[in-house]
């Protein structure tokens, strides 16, 4: 008995002195802890560490990613590149987060599907082969794939924002801007720098005056817009408004048609027209 006794106590000895084995957990790598503190900016990207094979260009600053593994971090959503320098300045938002940031989404005007050459999608951020089928908004130049079309963000512009008592001349009026798919040798009105590029989707362009910059340099541009070199020939979307069908043409165009218009033309020539208030437009007569 003193001989077991004396075995179990050494077992327990063994036991105590042996090492906790403990169960593996799962740590997140380092690029998700960067991805965790980056998206504290609100842009909602999903940052991961890749290696990249082929020449690839920061869809921020448009310069190429440097270096043999790991050059930078790519978004697993919407497949955003970026340098691991630029990444506290993205300002750009993922397509996850893109419809929650517009304040009054407007519907684009698509074309039927067609063939294009040097653009890119606007959701996937992809190149847009020449073969492949994809749909641009008449209005505001967004371009992305047909397959892509459902996931698009409704941010046209929105030209028709009179409210009836407001002065024009107390009204401000902001940029729209859209990013990538800038003309050839565009330059930033910030820092006077090549913004454009062939190789990736970047650089923005206001949809009203024609300003391109880089992403980060729109914080340095005047939040309101002027229509830049139209300005002397644009008609302010505050000075329009959307077309009512449930007034009379003879009361928008103040005077009485004719006995032999139907009521469906009268309908059909209403949803054409504009009715501009002139008295929004100091100077101006029509």
């Amino acid at each position: 008995m003193a001989g077991v006794a004396r075995s179990l106590t050494s077992r327990g000895s063994e036991q105590a002195g042996s090492p906790t084995v403990e169960t593996p957990t799962t740590s997140l790598p380092s690029s998700a802890n960067v991805t965790t503190e980056y998206d504290q900016h609100g842009h909602g990207h999903f940052f991961s560490k890749k290696t990249f094979h082929k020449p690839t260009y920061c869809h921020h600053c448009t310069d190429m990613l440097w270096g043999l593994i790991g050059q930078g971090c790519i978004c697993e959503v919407c497949n955003f590149v970026v340098h691991d320098r630029c990444l506290k300045t993205v300002v750009s938002p993922c397509s996850t987060v893109a419809s929650n940031v517009i304040k009054n989404p407007v519907p684009h005007c698509w074309t039927e599907s067609m063939h294009m050459k040097r653009k890119f999608c606007n959701v996937c951020r992809r190149r847009i082969d020449p073969d492949a089928n994809a749909v641009r908004c008449e209005v505001c130049e967004y371009c992305v794939h047909l397959e892509c079309q459902d996931f698009s963000v409704a941010n046209c512009k929105e030209c028709a924002t009179f409210v009836p008592g407001q002065e024009g001349t107390k009204v401000a009026h902001y940029h729209h801007w859209r990013e990538g798919n800038l003309p050839s040798n565009s330059k930033c009105h910030a820092c006077k720098r090549a913004c454009w590029s062939a190789e990736c989707l970047s650089g923005m362009r206001c949809e009203w005056c024609g300003w391109t910059c880089h992403p980060g340099c729109v914080k340095n541009l005047p939040v309101e817009c002027n229509f830049g070199h139209l300005q002397s020939i644009m008609l302010p979307p505050y000075c329009v408004s959307i077309p009512r069908t449930d007034v009379p043409l003879e009361t928008i165009l103040g005077f009485q048609l004719k006995k032999g218009k139907t009521e469906e033309k009268t309908r059909k020539f209403s949803c054409y027209l504009f009715f501009i208030q002139e008295s929004s437009l100091p100077g101006m007569s029509f």
